[in-house]
């Protein structure tokens, strides 16, 4: 009978051991990031143009200068070494009424950084851009679209929003302005980020990614418009 006993008891304990490893497995799985990211706005008929930029300058003059044409906003993520580089071309996105946002300092993988280096990274890029055009950032869009629970916790610490997307144009690699229209354009829906770079190709093709959403009623917003929750200075 007392061995009876134990087993039964043995076979309780393991059951509850068991049921209690199935449900951390269950929320962990169903558990968002603590600090998730922005992927798309929610004000119906907007969308929000971003340029990520790290390399180059003549594009980004050429890109604003379309922008300008058309009187509507976007948003410029920038690079700090970038900045640092090119702070006359900061200054005068700044000056048309542009939003800036940070894309780090060094183009570094943030999804393989610790806590401190993200940190290291995010500040070394603020400091920079500070520097450059004058606004303190609150936007950051990592580079390559890589993060951890790391990124986001550091971001947050430091009052930023991390910013992705929901169409991406591939612009960087795909040097083609018809394929990056498409890319730009399938499948129109409120509240898109659609992500690009200051290439030729991208210079090509922006007019007509333009058109097409102002021809079908949508608004260009800035990403701190389109989220409203985001302010581009501190």
């Amino acid at each position: 009978m007392k061995h009876r006993t134990l087993f039964t008891l043995s076979n309780l304990v393991i059951l509850i051991v068991l049921v209690a490893l199935a449900l951390t497995v269950t929320f962990a799985g169903n558990t968002e990031p603590a600090f998730a990211p922005v992927r798309r706005g929610s004000e119906p008929d907007t969308v929000a143009l971003t340029f990520n930029v790290y390399l180059g300058e003549e594009y980004v003059l050429a890109i604003a200068d379309i922008l300008r044409q058309y009187a509507i906003p976007a948003t410029f993520f920038i690079g700090g070494c970038w900045a640092k580089k090119h702070p006359e071309t900061c200054r005068f996105l700044v000056q048309n009424g542009l939003s800036i946002g940070s894309h780090g300092y060094s183009h570094l993988d943030h999804g393989t950084l610790d806590y401190a280096a993200n940190v290291k990274e995010i500040n070394r890029a603020e400091e920079a851009i500070f520097a450059a055009a004058g606004v303190r950032t609150t936007l950051f869009a990592p580079p390559s679209g890589a993060y951890n629970e790391a990124t986001l916790k550091a971001a947050a610490d430091l009052g930023y929003t991390v910013v992705m997307w929901s169409k991406d144009t591939i612009d960087w690699r795909d040097q083609d302005p018809e394929l990056i229209y498409t890319r730009a354009t399938r499948d129109l829906s409120s509240g898109d980020v659609i992500l690009m770079h200051p290439t030729a190709a991208t210079v090509a093709a922006l007019p007509r990614v333009i058109e097409t959403y102002l021809s079908h009623g949508y608004r260009f917003l800035s990403v701190p418009d389109l989220t409203s929750g985001a302010s581009q200075t501190k």
